[in-house]
């Protein structure tokens, strides 16, 4: 069994002598979208799905408060302006694109501050227990949501999924909060929708590239805040990714089935 926290320069190409006789991979983060198409297939993978999915739908929950009660407008303001009128997070519509551990995190918090709460995934089934209604479509999601937070993982099938067409259903004044992956995002798109109001505001804790280089129009955009991929972070995440992996190895040691296991052609 083998343990892998990263791979920020991986071969193209397979090492000789791959797998090593593994029997299966601990892998720790969640997203396993940065290593490469050779890694899958031949050993089990396990992945840290779920260890950060509190502190992220914390700060989910953080920008919703942020965006509905006008902290950046707030931190502008200066004695002898008009102040900002704020808003109320009870009856709003939050969207998930995505419903895994992190979606569901994010809903059961959104649900309890009085949240409309949609999703839309592939495989369109709502976990049980979760009041979360399943949309159509990526259109409707789009189209229904106040805030939308992208929580899918980074696939073939999810690059650049929010394109042009996909903010041209959007709601108007439409919030969007990314943590999971900028590539999910076309940029181009993304700036045309803020710059002509279809997105009200964009909270992101990723981008692509990652960081933003020097000058980057997201960057300096008035009604987008970027922070540096730290939504996942919380006290207790360690203790949380130790437990996992004493967990996941004891199940290795006594032969039964891994759990939280990588699929290796959707690749999350």
């Amino acid at each position: 069994m083998a343990f892998h926290a990263g791979w920020d320069k991986a071969p193209s190409e397979a090492p000789e002598g791959w797998p090593y006789n593994l029997r299966q991979i601990q892998v720790m983060s969640a997203g396993v979208d940065k290593y490469p198409a050779w890694f899958f297939g031949k050993v089990p993978i396990t992945c840290g799905r779920g260890v950060s999915a509190v502190g992220i739908a914390e700060y989910t929950m953080t920008a919703i408060a942020a965006r509905e009660k006008r902290w950046v407008e707030l931190s502008r303001w200066r004695k002898g302006e008009k102040s900002p009128t704020l808003r109320g997070i009870a009856g709003k519509t939050l969207g998930l694109l995505g419903l895994g551990a992190i979606g569901g995190a994010v809903a059961r918090r959104a649900l309890a501050f009085d949240m409309k709460v949609l999703a839309f995934t592939r495989s369109g089934k709502t976990p049980e227990g979760l009041d979360v209604e399943m949309t159509a479509d990526l259109a409707e999601l789009m189209a229904r949501s106040d805030h939308l937070v992208v929580a899918a993982p980074m696939t073939p099938y999810t690059n650049r999924m929010l394109d042009a067409s996909a903010f041209a259903a959007a709601k108007p004044g439409l919030h969007l909060i990314n943590i999971s992956r900028g590539e999910i995002v076309d940029n181009e798109a993304l700036l045309r929708a803020l710059d002509g109001g279809v997105v009200g505001f964009a909270t992101l804790d990723v981008t692509a590239p990652e960081p933003l280089p020097d000058g980057h129009p997201l960057a300096a955009h008035p009604n987008v805040m970027v922070t540096p991929h730290i939504s996942w972070m919380a006290e207790d995440n360690f203790e949380r990714l130790l437990a996992k992996t004493m967990r996941d190895l004891d199940r290795y040691v006594r032969g039964e089935p891994p759990l939280d296991l990588v699929d290796p052609d959707a690749r999350y």
